[in-house]
């Protein structure tokens, strides 16, 4: 009998060192799953410089930057607003910094160059409704004064 506990106090010596092993090699999270951090999508590809001249160009209409590439928590939920001009229609409607833009005159957008077809679309001078979040709440703001690019500069954007 003696010889059976010298055993089992081995092989438990033996589970120890591996599991000192295991977690060494594998490291902590391996073993506790809820200090992960949360999935991410992976990073968006590098925006082109085309790309991002045709949305600065295609917004100056409304006053706005974006956000580029968009947020990962962003991501086909709307455009998020990087500054607005003094003194543009966007200031005037109280588009703010931060904001997220959810839908323009009743369209979706679920990426910055949804925004510049939108805003483009929009009839001159007409009063176009902004679906937006702000601080976790929905707001509608309406943009007034809106003079679209003329088609012949909007072609001249890559889409």
């Amino acid at each position: 009998m003696a010889q059976q506990k010298v055993s089992g106090a081995t092989a438990a010596v033996v589970i120890g060192i591996a599991l000192v092993v295991f977690v060494v090699v594998f490291g902590r999270s391996s073993l506790a799953p809820e200090d992960k951090p949360p999935f991410q999508l992976p990073p968006e590809p590098p925006v082109e410089q085309k790309e991002l001249t045709a949305v600065r160009q295609g917004l100056e209409p409304l006053g706005i930057s974006v956000v580029m590439p968009p947020l990962v928590e962003d991501r086909r939920r709307g455009v998020r607003v990087a500054a607005v001009k003094a003194g543009s229609v966007a200031d005037a409607a109280g588009i703010q910094p931060g904001d997220l833009l959810v839908s323009f005159d009743g369209r979706p957008l679920m990426q910055p160059m949804n925004l510049v077809a939108a805003v483009n679309l929009a009839k001159p001078e007409a009063v176009c409704e902004v679906v937006l979040e702000r601080d976790g709440e929905e707001m509608t703001v309406k943009v007034t004064g809106l003079v679209p690019l003329p088609p012949e500069e909007l072609n001249r954007l890559v889409f």
